[in-house]
């Protein structure tokens, strides 16, 4: 019924009524609209905290306010918690992160947890179906690597992976061209294991490899050493027994974002299975090597993460505590309590391979 125009679309505003009757206004936004209307509209309001100040609690305890109103001033935040599951508790410690990436992290958590990612029964089926063809055993540990290429670096990551080659001595002046659309898979290996003990004469680290061009990276693993019962051996101290998808016949990836079958609905749906079933894997893995750059690398780190529980025990304690002190309010003890825990989300074995650190707000 009304339209909002901004950001060079228009933004519709349809106002629906329920089976119950009641009015809601629905926003009908394509994934472009969705992002520009977060940055717009909601992100502020995600982040935004107004911190208690002594003066301000004397006054509420003079007027007669229990410590629940200390919640109002960031009533935004609290209640986009409790929206997402959280408890009383759990939204209050959300309040007093005052560091965006903390914020981010814990939002991530509580979607993870809170199942508001489904799949309809027929997908889960071919899912599963899917899962059960690849030769990964789901049985023991294993880890998983994830290899984004092609459009992808050529054009929303191209900073990152010009800096990536030129610390590594190509661009202008070295007479050396910068690949557009490659980072080695062996800087990805290099990277989750480097630290780790050598295993060269033990068990191989079994290693579950999504990616969108798996025809080159097997080319790249064949140039490697290789033992006699064919592992791979890095720098003779890793050995690695590297496990891909399934590949149809014709050599095409078996990937949501790989090129061909766009237009053809079955090669779709096979592809949309496949990326599914990779990103379930990876979630479940015990070490995820990836990058942020990729939606699909976000996407796997939302679902490694939780709540870290020394920050809710922290925020409980302070509310079973001694509520006779009056020299702190209640939402700066807890804040302060929070400050004692390093990471108020803990993410499940993570390495970055390239790029950014932390990837910032779900979705963009």
């Amino acid at each position: 019924e009304t339209g909002k125009k901004d950001w060079n679309f228009d933004l519709q505003e349809v106002k629906c009524k329920s089976s119950h009757g009641r009015d809601t206004n629905v926003l009908v936004v394509g994934g472009y609209e969705l992002r520009k209307y977060f940055e717009q509209e909601i992100k502020e309001k995600m982040i935004h905290r107004v911190p208690s100040s002594p003066i301000d609690s004397a006054i509420d305890s003079a007027n007669g306010q229990d410590d629940e109103d200390e919640t109002n001033d960031n009533q935004d935040a609290y209640d986009w918690a409790i929206r997402l599951g959280a408890s009383s508790s759990e939204a209050k410690a959300y309040t007093d992160l005052d560091q965006e990436e903390d914020i981010w992290d814990f939002v991530s958590a509580l979607m993870a947890r809170s199942g508001v990612i489904r799949f309809q029964p027929w997908i889960a089926r071919d899912v599963e179906s899917f899962i059960k063809k690849a030769r990964l055993p789901l049985n023991v540990d294993y880890d998983s690597i994830h290899v984004r290429r092609g459009d992808k670096l050529e054009q929303e990551s191209k900073r990152e992976v010009n800096s990536f080659w030129r610390s590594r001595g190509y661009g202008k002046g070295t007479g050396r061209k910068i690949p557009r659309n490659y980072i080695p898979f062996s800087h990805y290996v290099g990277q989750g294991y480097h630290k780790r003990p050598c295993n060269a004469d033990g068990d191989a680290h079994l290693v579950y490899v999504a990616t969108d061009d798996p025809k080159v990276i097997k080319q790249e693993l064949t140039g490697m050493k290789k033992d006699d019962l064919g592992f791979t051996v890095m720098n003779k101290c890793h050995k690695f027994n590297f496990i891909f998808g399934p590949t149809p016949k014709d050599d095409t990836p078996s990937h949501l974002n790989s090129e061909g079958g766009h237009r053809n609905c079955v090669d779709r749906y096979k592809r949309n299975i496949a990326g599914i079933a990779d990103l379930l894997i990876l979630a479940k893995s015990n070490l995820f090597v990836g990058e942020f750059n990729s939606n699909w690398g976000r996407l796997v780190r939302v679902f490694r993460m939780r709540l870290n529980d020394e920050l809710l025990m922290a925020t409980e304690e302070v509310e079973e505590g001694d509520s006779d002190d009056g020299e702190q309010p209640e939402g700066e003890k807890r804040r302060r309590a929070a400050k004692t825990v390093a990471h108020p989300v803990l993410t499940k074995g993570l390495k970055v391979a390239w790029g950014n650190r932390h990837p910032g707000p779900l979705g963009l």
